[in-house]
């Protein structure tokens, strides 16, 4: 079972409980939907970086081939 303690203040926490809450028909999301939710968006920032990451060393890659070639 994962952990699901999540270090979010009180403001963090309502605001994800209540984007969350329309999901539950208005109920306040539950501590494994915040969770889940966290989580995502955690590998959404990862993987945005690392995307990130890479088209930057491409972008070098192709500014020393065109460097080479008297660009």
């Amino acid at each position: 079972m994962q952990d699901l303690n999540i270090p979010l203040n009180a403001r963090q926490w309502a605001q994800v409980t209540e984007a969350l809450a329309s999901l539950n028909e208005g109920e306040p999301a539950t501590p494994a939907q915040v969770a889940l939710w966290v989580c995502r968006q955690l590998r959404s920032e990862v993987l945005h970086n690392e995307s990130k990451k890479a088209n930057n060393a491409s972008d070098r890659s192709i500014r020393q081939a065109l460097k080479g070639e008297g660009w």
